[in-house]
């Protein structure tokens, strides 16, 4: 954050080109000094095209659906919907019958898998809202700059290198249970 604020500071364009150079950087790295694997693993079924295909067809016009209802009238926005459902089933159809799916449909059967995966949704969904809408109010309605901002919202990075330090110390001493429910409650509070 402070860097994207360093570099709003010159020129916003800057915000998105900074990213390419430092990704470029870590793959030719990552290309050098992480070791070939030499194991052979032998994939069977192949690569399901299909399932592929109607799932990123999906997502699309569903995304689109939401992303254009207010400026697109209201059957085509209907249309958009249905279309993606319709995709979404053909997904669902085609995961039942390929050797490979890209998605193991039982894996949605799992109860403790599904509470792991709405609690996370909830979690980065309203963390993403709320650094939206504290970015704004900094800059907005504060008069904050975006060097201001970035140094302001730093404490949001220096947690994300805690958590992982601290997060298996806490899991050991009070369980897995206690951590997922407590930790998005105590969240929203700062604490």
């Amino acid at each position: 954050m402070v860097t994207g604020g360093l570099l709003t500071a010159i020129d916003w364009r800057w915000v998105f080109f900074a990213p390419v150079i430092v990704s470029a950087v870590i793959l030719a790295g990552a290309v050098a000094l992480i070791p070939r694997d030499t194991a052979r693993t032998v994939h069977r079924g192949g690569f399901d095209l299909a399932g592929a295909l109607t799932l990123t067809g999906s997502m699309l016009l569903l995304v689109a659906t939401v992303v254009r209802a207010p400026d697109v009238p209201a059957a085509q926005t209907v249309a958009t919907a249905a279309a993606g459902l319709v995709f979404l089933g053909a997904f669902v159809t085609v995961e039942r019958r390929v050797d490979a799916p890209l998605i193991r449909l039982g894996l949605l059967r799992n109860a403790a898998l599904i509470r792991a995966n709405l609690g996370a949704i909830l979690l980065v969904g309203s963390f993403v809202g709320f650094q939206f809408i504290a970015v704004l109010y900094l800059q907005e309605l504060r008069g904050w700059s975006e060097l201001e901002t970035g140094l302001a919202l730093m404490v949001i990075g220096i947690d994300a290198v805690l958590a992982p330090t601290l997060t298996p110390w806490l899991v050991t001493r009070f369980g897995n249970g206690s951590c997922c429910s407590g930790s998005p409650s105590r969240s929203p509070m700062g604490r």
